[in-house]
């Protein structure tokens, strides 16, 4: 009597950790297409003072708060708020390419270079 309790406990654990997976996946997609969205758009804002419209349903915006973490000032110049975040955050990018993510729940923090999640 007590396996069919042990496995199905056992499936909905191996659920639950590959949703938990899934969504973390997804939200590093959503940081690695957000960087090239913003990279491009700081090449725009430089270029022409001004962002383009390139069609998709969500673009850069111009974003220019400033904040501090750990101690250090940065000034933002555009943002991306990816529909991978769910609404919880976006990311931001200041003019010499420092990616923060300005989550809603949490505060922000900065995303490492690529490939150092």
């Amino acid at each position: 009597m007590k396996w069919p309790i042990i496995i199905v406990l056992a499936v909905i654990a191996a659920l639950s950790t590959l949703a938990y997976l899934q969504s973390r996946s997804l939200w590093h997609a959503g940081v690695v297409y957000s960087r090239l969205e913003l990279r491009r758009a700081l090449k725009d804002l430089r270029e022409t003072g001004g962002l383009r419209d390139y069609g998709n349903s969500v673009r850069p915006f111009i974003f220019t708060n400033s904040m501090t973490i750990d101690g250090t000032n940065y000034q933002c110049a555009v943002a991306y708020d990816d529909p991978k975040f769910y609404g919880d955050g976006f990311l931001a990018a200041t003019t010499n390419q420092v990616f923060i993510y300005l989550d809603k729940k949490r505060g922000p923090r900065l995303i490492p270079s690529e490939g150092q999640f």
